[in-house]
């Protein structure tokens, strides 16, 4: 009877490891084949910190890798087919790296991909396929770069995202069909840019969307229909804006509105009473200023 050797992960610490090649991973290569007597394939989770480039060719053969981890090194780019043998993977992990760009192949063949982690890098745009074929995504970090515009079809196949983080970049504007495929969406966070409006159609089909963070921005007003479709909608943080005009009726038709934020805005300061009861219709709402 044969035995199956299950490795969880593989360790790779050194502050002196300034690249990554292919010789290292060569004796976990095996780990990927699988034996067809074998009905439960091998995982190999790798670890690898504080290097500055991966040598193409590094990941060949690991089709049965599931988790990525990449974190917190001193990465600017990768080889456009770095990743292609990772057909199986589910969860990678780049953040805290410098990534400067990606290349538009990068996770051509990652369509099992569930979680992308990009946040706290160095990117200032991304071209409109990057995520063309990441159909199984469910979350996707991109916190804390230096993006100030995204194409309009940039997450239309995503349509199985539940979370995404934008925050902590330089968005001024979106565009209206920016999130229209993203009927899943649970969360949403657009905090800390530079957002001055937003169109009313801007979340018309995040029928799912539970939370949305929307706070450090220099919003100056709230349109009546903004919120209509957010019919799920529970925590709402509107603080430190530059909100002086709300309509009376932004938040009506909102059953599972529990949490409102808008402390830090002129409004709250100068009409206290009115911002008060915007949400006199639905007595689980609760408005902090």
């Amino acid at each position: 009877m044969k035995s199956v050797v299950y490795i969880a992960s593989i360790i790779l610490f050194s502050s002196y490891l300034l690249l990554l090649s292919h010789a290292v991973v060569l004796d976990v290569e095996y780990l990927s084949y699988v034996d067809p007597d074998y009905e439960t394939a091998y995982v190999l989770h790798l670890y690898l910190q504080f290097f500055d480039s991966i040598e193409p060719g590094t990941f060949d053969g690991l089709v049965h890798l599931e988790q990525l981890l990449l974190w917190n090194n001193q990465l600017t780019t990768f080889e456009p087919n770095l990743f292609k043998s990772l057909i199986n993977l589910e969860d990678l992990q780049l953040y805290e790296n410098d990534l400067i760009e990606l290349d538009p192949a990068l996770f051509t063949n990652l369509t099992k991909l569930k979680k992308l982690y990009l946040e706290r890098n160095q990117l200032t745009e991304l071209d409109a396929s990057l995520f063309k074929n990441l159909i199984s995504l469910e979350n996707l970090y991109l916190s804390w770069n230096q993006l100030s515009w995204l194409d309009p079809s940039i997450f239309a196949t995503c349509k199985n995202l539940i979370r995404l983080d934008l925050d902590g970049n330089n968005l001024s504007a979106l565009d209206p069909s920016l999130f229209s495929t993203l009927t899943n969406l649970q969360i949403l966070a657009l905090d800390t840019n530079k957002l001055t409006s937003l169109d009313s159609s801007l979340f018309s089909n995040l029928i799912n969307l539970e939370m949305l963070y929307l706070y450090s921005n220099k919003l100056t007003s709230l349109d009546a229909n903004i919120f209509k479709s957010l019919v799920k909608l529970e925590w709402l943080y509107l603080n430190d804006n530059n909100l002086i005009s709300i309509d009376r009726l932004v938040f009506v038709g909102l059953p599972n509105l529990e949490m409102v934020f808008l402390a830090e805005n002129p409004i709250s300061q100068i009409l206290p009473s009115y911002v008060l009861n915007l949400c006199a219709s639905n007595p689980n709402c609760e408005i902090y200023i």
